[in-house]
């Protein structure tokens, strides 16, 4: 009998400092029956939701969540109760007495009571300051997108003015090759300016779909050297690849000087032919280039280290940029192999 009582006596005592710590506790913890009637809550939840204890006896769960979030809150806790598997761990609006919205999260539990459910025990915590610095951060997101957004838009557009600007100064030139060299320049411009128009248009605002664009540049450049598509055709071998504005950006003009040079010198003689662009990984971080012909094939062998025409010399400069390496090969088909690696964007916004 002695033992009896000193076992009661323990587990009163026991029971009192679960009581006193679940009081106390600073995240709100309440009871509710398969119906959703309170059955316990703490101080905290008082707390929270700015009642007096007395104000929430006989009360639902339903009473502290907001109308917007009343039937998905209900439909959960029914669900739960029922057996199903549903999230344990959510977040909701919540409305306290004065009607003043919050953001809670809550963990869930089912309650049983020999091997029969009962209720729930759901932990409570109060994440509306969070909440509202994450609203804060992602208004302020969205504004730099605009605003890059809008950034990419003024870039394409004022490239565009200098492409005219060009073309307005070389129509009142009567030299051809000087008229040549503007066309070229106006040609590197809309190369850069076509990078503007994908991030314009693009999701991501810091990378490039590079597959769609160079079928813009491809498009462009046959229109330009009025090639004629059923007898010169690009063969394109470029896997759904993403690149960062500060390779696409060189990855590009070294494109339009290959493409170009191969439209322009390599089908004079030839009814049909094909040009082609493959781009591949190549390793970490590494990435390998090849644009090749099947035209004339070069007449002299290419020296890299004394890159004779303006063009070469930037494709050179420009493989640098990319800390890459550059080989032609010549046999058949003309072959320029670039590999390089991909430059990382970092922003100092």
């Amino acid at each position: 009998m002695k033992i009896k009582k000193e076992t009661k006596v323990q587990l009163k005592e026991s029971e009192a400092r679960y009581k006193s710590l679940v009081e106390k506790a600073r995240i709100a913890i309440l009871i509710d029956d398969k119906e959703g009637n309170l059955k316990y809550f703490n101080d905290r939840l008082c707390e929270i939701f700015g009642y007096e204890r007395e104000e929430l006896e006989g009360k639902t769960i339903l009473t502290l969540v907001h109308p917007e979030d009343r039937e998905t809150v209900i439909h959960l806790h029914r669900s739960r109760v029922s057996g199903n598997k549903v999230k344990s761990s959510y977040e909701f609006k919540g409305i306290k007495k004065d009607g003043t919205a919050l953001f809670c999260e809550v963990d869930a539990v089912i309650l049983r009571e020999k091997k029969q459910v009962i209720g729930t025990c759901s932990y409570i915590r109060d994440i509306t300051e969070s909440k509202k610095d994450k609203i804060k951060l992602q208004d302020s997101l969205r504004e730099k997108e605009v605003l890059l957004r809008e950034v990419h838009h003024r870039v394409k557009n004022d490239m565009q003015v200098i492409s005219s600007l060009l073309a307005l100064q070389a129509a009142n030139i009567e030299d051809e090759d000087i008229q040549e060299i503007f066309r070229e320049s106006r040609g590197r411009i809309k190369t850069m300016a076509m990078v503007y128009e994908k991030l314009y248009g693009s999701e991501e605002l810091s990378k490039v779909d590079f597959s769609k664009y160079i079928d813009s540049l491809a498009h462009y450049l046959f229109q330009s050297f009025g090639i004629d598509s059923e007898k010169v055709v690009l063969k394109k071998d470029v896997k759904e690849i993403f690149l960062d504005i500060n390779t696409a950006i060189p990855l590009g003009l070294l494109l339009n000087e290959l493409i170009s040079n191969s439209l322009k010198h390599s089908f004079l003689d030839k009814e049909k032919g094909e040009v082609r662009v493959t781009l591949v990984k190549a390793g970490d971080e590494q990435l390998k280039l090849i644009v090749s012909d099947n035209g004339v094939g070069v007449k002299n062998k290419i020296d890299l280290n004394k890159p004779g025409s303006f063009g070469l010399q930037l494709v050179k400069m420009l493989t640098e940029q990319l800390h890459g390496d550059m080989k032609i090969e010549s046999n058949k088909e003309t072959s320029f192999i670039i590999t390089f690696k991909e430059l990382k964007y970092s922003s100092r916004l």
